[in-house]
């Protein structure tokens, strides 16, 4: 036997794909097993809260014993010190209840959070992962049939040299077929468990969940669901289809709006419009800085300012000179196309975007010459941008319906008074989360040294919108999203 190095890596490397395609209800079964045995240790008739029932009964029970037999007046002080035991054990007793009921109202979030974890995992990170080990396995497969019956049945034959064939075309095989695409999934399936330890175990501080609540109110076609988990960097590749990955600038309510980037990513994989666009308007080379530039400007479109503020003023970096740790595409020129689009929808009624576009500019372009960068794209690549987004810019707005100018007049009444650290708790029957990002990164981008005070204004309102949307309350849609 000559080739064991190869048997025993693609026989382990099978073993790992194998818990790839299962993990998904792996992970949920024991999740929802270690939530269910704490909910049943809290309630139900074998449960602690039971048992101090039971106790608390028997305590009550001895003191009307006592009572009853003991009626001889010598005996009345004993029966007073055992009521003033009796009520001391019942107000030991509430303490615990009160306890109790907290770890349970714990519980139930943690059962509700592991819903929408399962569902996370079972509609996209487990088919995903799934569906890459799938493709994985096929080749493997194809390498264990060359490798085991092939080629064993070539030294049979005493076929020398068609042995060695079948040997070396699996090596072949595993080397540009499986060995780095292997790395590559096992490396995303590490990252993307990081990033579900740290939401399930609610490090984000439910800024995940506040992501999903906001997507889900976009209308794209061919996207109906996504999940969302932290983790470094922003997505550069579509593995995970549909996996929400916000990176870490700082996961609060102004890093909400970067969010849309990364359903553009997705949107620009999944309409058929935006890829053939992608395909006919730019080489091999110039591809990912096209589907860059357009998932920013489907952010700006469904966002607003909110989106070209956060991107700018908190995630873009002036310092870098190419390429962004990540893959992602020239600062300057994602910049440039943020703006643009924001200047395309001035159109609308009430959108009078400029003076926060200028701001916008300025800020950037001054930023930039500190850091020692050319605050001007090439000429070159300056008539390609503005090429890409003559075309891009409608696409994009084919694809879903837009920041709606009533958007934009109810966020600039609404900044004043975040501004003011003025809110109305009747406001979350008036505004949507859209709306309320958008006032408040207007108000902190012309009013910086406000900016405590406001995110302070609107975490309250987002909150309230959030805690509207739970049981059979139903926050309103807002105002008609109106498409262009």
């Amino acid at each position: 036997m000559s080739d064991l190095i190869l048997r025993t890596q693609i026989e382990i490397l099978d073993k790992n794909l194998r818990r790839l395609r299962n993990f998904s209800e792996f992970l949920e079964g024991r999740r929802s097993e270690r939530i269910s045995k704490l909910l049943n240790c809290l309630r139900g008739d074998e449960s602690i809260q039971a048992s101090v029932d039971n106790i608390d009964a028997k305590i009550s029970e001895i003191i009307k014993n006592y009572e009853h037999f003991l009626r001889e007046a010598r005996f009345r002080d004993k029966v007073r010190e055992l009521a003033e035991d009796k009520s001391y054990l019942s107000q030991e007793i509430s303490r615990i209840n009160d306890y109790l009921y907290d770890a349970k109202d714990s519980a139930e979030k943690m059962q509700d959070l592991t819903v929408s974890l399962a569902e996370g995992l079972g509609k996209f990170a487990g088919p995903a992962f799934a569906e890459k080990a799938n493709q994985l396995t096929g080749v493997i497969n194809q390498i264990k049939e060359l490798i085991k019956r092939k080629a064993p049945e070539a030294d049979k034959r005493n076929n020398k040299q068609d042995a060695e064939n079948h040997r070396c075309e699996a090596w072949k095989k595993y080397s540009e077929e499986v060995q780095k695409q292997s790395q590559n999934l096992f490396t995303e399936y590490v990252d993307f468990m990081r990033g579900l330890a740290m939401r399930d175990a609610g490090l984000d501080g439910g800024f995940c969940h506040d992501v999903d609540g906001l997507v889900s109110k976009w209308e794209v076609s061919n996207v109906t669901h996504s999940f969302s988990v932290p983790d470094r960097y922003e997505a550069v590749s579509m593995t995970l289809s549909r996996i929400i990955r916000i990176g870490f600038p700082e996961w609060t309510i102004w890093a909400l709006p970067l969010a849309s980037h990364e359903v553009g990513h997705i949107v620009v994989e999944v309409n058929e419009t935006l890829k053939t666009f992608v395909e006919e308007s730019a080489d091999e080379q110039s591809r990912h800085s096209l589907r860059e530039i357009l998932s920013d400007a489907f952010a700006t479109y469904v966002m607003g300012p909110a989106y070209a503020c956060a991107a700018i003023l908190l995630r873009i970096n002036p310092l870098s000179k190419v390429l962004e740790e990540g893959g992602h595409m020239t600062a300057a020129k994602r910049v440039r196309a943020i703006l643009d689009m924001l200047r395309s929808m001035i159109q609308l009624p009430g959108a009078d975007y400029e003076n926060l576009i200028q701001i916008l500019k300025k800020e950037w372009e001054e930023a930039m010459r500190r850091a020692g960068q050319p605050a001007e794209l090439k000429q070159t690549d300056r008539d390609q941008l503005n090429k890409w987004m003559a075309k891009g810019i409608e696409k994009v707005k084919n694809t879903t319906l837009g920041y709606a100018e009533q958007s934009h007049c109810m966020a600039k009444s609404l900044q004043g008074q975040f501004t003011e650290g003025i809110v109305d708790e009747s406001m979350d029957n008036r505004y949507d989360s859209t709306i309320v990002l958008n006032a408040a990164w207007i108000g902190r981008t012309y009013c910086p040294e406000k900016a405590d005070v406001i995110e302070k204004s609107a975490s309250k309102l987002l909150a309230e919108i959030a805690e509207a949307r739970k049981g059979d309350k139903q926050a309103p849609a807002g105002p008609p999203r109106l498409g262009v």
